[in-house]
């Protein structure tokens, strides 16, 4: 399997070079307030590490209880970012972890895909 791997590599130049490096891709929240309904804005910073500007297509969290937000239009190499999940504590401690996965794509038409997570930390 680990020389097919290595062929469809050469062959098809599949190199997992990053565009995006995230300064957390995993997040351990816990809450502030005893109140189900506190809002909860995590924000996760990236910082453009490839040759070229970078723009992120789509992020698609886990749950519809999830609403998220990100830089709009392209990030400029060496440039920073971010991407921002917003939920409820209520939310996110019956769901335990809510996951993200970020679609990005470069003007070479390259696409990378990378997993952001919000975990419930409550003691």
């Amino acid at each position: 399997m680990k020389f097919i791997f290595l062929i469809s590599v050469l062959l098809f130049g599949f190199v997992a070079d990053e565009q995006l490096q995230f300064d957390a891709s995993s997040v351990k929240w816990t809450p502030k307030t005893k109140s189900p309904d506190e809002v909860i804005n995590q924000v996760y910073r990236f910082k453009n590490v490839s040759d070229g500007p970078v723009k992120i297509v789509e992020v698609r969290p886990s749950c519809t209880c999830t609403t998220p937000d990100f830089s709009k239009g392209e990030t400029a190499s060496g440039k920073t970012g971010f991407v921002t999940l917003s939920t409820t504590a209520r939310q996110l401690r019956e769901s335990h972890k809510v996951d993200a996965v970020i679609k990005t794509s470069n003007t070479k038409g390259q696409k990378r895909f990378y997993k952001i997570e919000l975990i419930y930390g409550a003691q």
